[in-house]
């Protein structure tokens, strides 16, 4: 196992404490929603059998921080709870984003946009067997406290899902060739890579995806 040394503030709190009689480290990595109960136990178990004693309880996790990024909104269409502004949808014609791209992506807009689209963030299916992606889901339910998804594996919502769309009005598409472009985390509030320096985790660019489809008459057909 890697070497992590503790945290510059852990480090000086123990200074404070000075000696102690017994001192106990806990590891622990994404244990967020049980780390507590494993603390608790160890806590009443000092206070039965050593209640005389000096003692210290260390939960070591790497020296990750805690960031705000969001809130969890309660979802009455899908009955759980989401996270807010997790995905925002763009309609454009092909013509139209090809010459954004084109630009540099610099000149145009999408034609219509969906509003930022609410998730239940969980493992649905494992797309990739990465190194240290779990073989069965970890995040499981949509809770108001943690919601994520493993590495390797992603979140895929049937279409019948409500309140994913993008309202086009009264009019139906035209007959044509269009692009429909989906942004994950568009505000950029997830902290993807180390002081979120990393472009190619970060940007809207690493978190798109296209689909690209033509009308005809009534039928649609996805081409790409």
């Amino acid at each position: 196992m890697k070497a992590v040394p503790l945290p510059a503030t852990v480090e000086r709190r123990l200074d404070e404490l000075g000696e102690v009689d017994l001192l106990v480290g806990i590891p622990s990595f994404n244990n967020a929603q049980t780390i507590g109960h494993v603390v608790r136990a160890a806590a009443a178990g000092f206070a039965k059998y050593f209640p005389q004693r000096r003692t210290v309880i260390v939960n070591s996790d790497g020296g990750s921080t805690q960031t705000d990024i969001g809130e969890f909104v309660w979802h009455p269409s899908h009955n759980h709870w989401h996270f807010e502004g997790f995905a925002e949808y763009g309609l454009w014609t092909r013509a139209e984003y090809d010459a954004w791209l084109a630009s540099g992506r610099k000149n145009g807009a999408a034609r219509k946009r969906g509003v930022k689209t609410t998730f239940c963030i969980i493992d649905t299916r494992r797309v990739l067997a990465l190194p240290g992606s779990p073989t069965s889901p970890r995040y499981t339910a949509c809770g108001q406290t943690a919601q994520g998804m493993a590495i390797g594996w992603g979140d895929e919502y049937n279409s019948s899902l409500p309140d994913q769309w993008i309202d086009l009005g009264n009019a139906r598409l035209a007959d044509g060739a269009y692009v429909l472009r989906s942004v994950t985390d568009p505000d950029n509030r997830i902290i993807e890579s180390p002081g979120k320096a990393d472009a190619s985790r970060e940007s809207a660019i690493a978190n798109e995806a296209v689909t690209f489809f033509t009308v005809t008459g009534n039928q649609i057909r996805v081409t790409g």
